[in-house]
């Protein structure tokens, strides 16, 4: 227990997070507790959560989002890009089951639309 003390003492503060994702980060079919929230309260951390529930990295969901459209949107709703410190991407590929083809983006082109919003 000591240990789990001293790692919570320990949390840096002052972070300012972007987190994107699909229904998790939404909080769906949960008790209405986000990852937001708990990063908020626990850490005390600035948290900006951008997400579309049902989204996949291939399949659209009902809104036609896939995934890099939420990586989009949190880019350009970010305007003061210096004060992001982390980028968190919690998504699953549950929106993908039963799926085949080719994502909508390559991995490059993803890894460089969370990069642009830290730049």
């Amino acid at each position: 227990m000591d240990d789990v003390e001293s790692d919570i003492d320990n949390i840096p503060t002052n972070r300012h997070i972007i987190l994107v994702g699909d229904s998790y980060v939404q909080g769906i079919g949960g008790d209405g507790t986000t990852i937001e929230s708990v990063l908020e309260s626990l850490c005390n951390w600035d948290v900006r959560s951008f997400y579309q529930g049902g989204c996949g990295y291939i399949r659209a969901n009902d809104s036609d989002k896939k995934m890099i459209d939420v990586v989009n949107a949190a880019v350009a709703a970010t305007t003061d890009k210096n004060l992001i410190t982390d980028v968190v991407l919690a998504a699953s590929v549950y929106n993908d089951t039963g799926m085949s083809g080719t994502a909508s983006f390559t991995e490059a082109a993803f890894i460089t639309a969370l990069q642009n919003i830290n730049s």
